[in-house]
């Protein structure tokens, strides 16, 4: 289990929470089980899973040839975007084909459920 913030791979992770670190990296880091089962389903390349023992307990897609870290809480609340985090992130490398066409996207933001 990673515990320190100092830990080269946790600094990696959050360094992916800028938009240069990731047009550099040609990477992007997905929160939460939603997102990571439809990149799954739409066969992304997903190069690491990380997530607390909790979270991937509970994930059902981890695939045995995904590199997958466990991480402690505070690591899980260091990288996530969200207040109330899942605590299952994934790694994943950007589509250059996609990045290049104009394609028209629709983005969402502080989109909440409305049952809670």
């Amino acid at each position: 289990m990673i515990t320190s913030r100092k830990n080269p791979k946790v600094k990696d992770w959050i360094k992916l929470k800028t938009k240069k670190e990731r047009e550099r990296r040609q990477l992007f880091l997905l929160e939460g089980y939603h997102l990571i089962e439809e990149a799954m389903r739409a066969q992304e390349n997903i190069t690491e899973i990380i997530g607390t023992k909790m979270a991937l307990e509970h994930f059902s897609l981890t695939r045995q040839d995904i590199p997958t870290h466990l991480v402690s809480e505070a690591i899980s609340q260091d990288m996530a975007d969200t207040e109330k985090t899942q605590g299952i992130f994934a790694v994943v490398r950007s589509n250059p084909q996609l990045q290049k066409s104009h394609r028209k996207a629709l983005l969402l933001d502080q989109v909440q459920d409305p049952a809670t």
